[in-house]
């Protein structure tokens, strides 16, 4: 018990140790924070989380919704989306896009820690090996949403479809934006006998479309 209490204080102290030489700052800024792996107050405040009304299939933030249930923007209208529905926690904007790119190309953990804080949990198991890339495709960044379907148009695939047929699958990714990514990982489940398929990002890119009903 004595060597216990004895490691719990020096891991504490290690740790009062090195945030007093090197003290933490927030995740998007320079600014110091109480802890590590938060944000500041200033970048809390900008952060915009998805709080509704937003198209029930993409969950593109609506500007001005009609009246009614069943709440769908021009894009998935005109083109249904393959998976049931989506969810994002995030407006894909500035602020946001320092959390999901950092997490993207840097891969901090406490970016991982923060983000999966504001995403709600499904409770499931994860297979994070499950889809592949069948070839390789250009970056998405500066290209439209017709280009990025044609890129990812056939490049994913389930490693194991006997492993999620019959399952119904949460998709998870970092952004929303054309939903080409999403859109193939999709058809590539639904092919390999998903019972279905819903989807879960960080954040969501605004749309200027038009929204329908």
């Amino acid at each position: 018990m004595l060597l216990r209490h004895a490691a719990c204080w020096g891991a504490a102290a290690a740790r009062t140790v090195v945030e007093t030489l090197l003290p933490p700052h927030c995740l998007t800024c320079d600014a110091l924070v109480d802890a590590p792996g938060t944000l500041c107050p200033d970048c809390f405040g900008a952060t915009r989380f998805i709080t509704g009304p937003e198209c029930l299939s993409c969950d593109v933030p609506l500007r001005h919704p009609p009246g009614g249930a069943g709440l769908a923007c021009a894009a998935c209208t005109a083109q249904p989306q393959p998976w049931g529905e989506a969810r994002a926690a995030l407006v894909y904007d500035a602020q946001s896009r320092r959390l999901v790119l950092g997490l993207k190309h840097a891969d901090p953990t406490e970016l991982a820690a923060v983000l999966a804080q504001m995403m709600a949990r499904a409770g499931v198991p994860c297979a994070a090996l499950a889809l592949r890339r069948v070839r390789a495709t250009a970056p998405l960044g500066e290209l439209s949403a017709a280009m990025r379907a044609r890129v990812l148009d056939g490049a994913i695939a389930v490693r194991r479809p006997r492993d999620v047929a019959g399952r119904h699958v949460l998709l998870v990714d970092d952004a929303l934006t054309s939903g080409a990514t999403a859109r193939a990982c999709t058809l590539a489940l639904l092919a390999a006998g998903v019972s279905g398929v819903d989807v879960l990002v960080a954040a969501r890119v605004e749309s200027k479309e038009e929204v329908l009903f």
